[in-house]
């Protein structure tokens, strides 16, 4: 019989490590060429190399857990995908706040200017 756990084990080691690296990139990215350097803030290349090193594989661990995770609700859960069941469920979780947000921000940035 499948144990139905809501978290898996392997997912909880990796993803504090992947948030971690989200942080690190994120706090250094101005030293790794991501925007311009402001004055009176010298270049530190240690801080181009934790930048560099965070992103080069935070995007992969991201698609793989994610590939994980829908790979094991389909063999281990048993549970059945169509193409329109993931479109739909994607449009309305992603896209629609996608919107709905987009629509919000745009609004409020036009009556501000």
């Amino acid at each position: 019989m499948i144990e139905n756990k809501k978290q898996l084990d392997e997912v909880n080691i990796i993803r504090p490590i992947v948030i971690v690296l989200l942080v690190l990139m994120h706090s250094f990215t101005i030293y790794a060429g991501g925007w311009s350097m402001p004055e009176g803030i010298h270049d530190v290349r240690a801080y181009f190399w934790i930048a560099k090193m965070s992103f080069s594989c935070m995007l992969e661990i991201f698609v793989f857990i994610s590939g994980y995770l829908f790979a094991y609700q389909i063999y281990e859960l048993k549970m059945k995908y169509t193409f329109k069941k993931i479109l739909s469920s994607k449009f309305k979780r992603l896209i629609i706040p996608s919107i709905v947000f987009s629509l919000f921000y745009s609004i409020l940035n036009h009556s501000i200017s």
